[in-house]
């Protein structure tokens, strides 16, 4: 899973800049605690820019070295949910 569509399927709100700098705080957090894994690449394209990000395994997503320093980025920079109404 990438961390895109991790950020979109729980609903934050996030700018390009916001999601790019959360996304190298958490490839430093992985690296750090798996230094000899590799990681997939994968291309993407956003907003007709074509881009490699890298493939996260969805268990790392549930670690907690990632929700420690995803819950430090979002209170930091004050990032809200999306609202939904049903």
């Amino acid at each position: 899973m990438i961390l895109k569509s991790y950020i979109k399927k729980h609903g934050f709100i996030m700018n390009e800049k916001q999601q790019s700098h959360l996304g190298r705080n958490i490839c430093r957090s992985f690296f750090t605690h798996n230094p000899n894994t590799e990681l997939k690449k994968v291309t993407i394209n956003s907003k007709g820019i074509k881009m490699e990000v890298l493939d996260y395994p969805r268990t790392f997503f549930e670690s907690k070295e990632f929700i420690a320093v995803f819950n430090r980025y979002i209170t930091k920079n004050s990032i809200r949910k999306q609202k939904f109404y049903v």
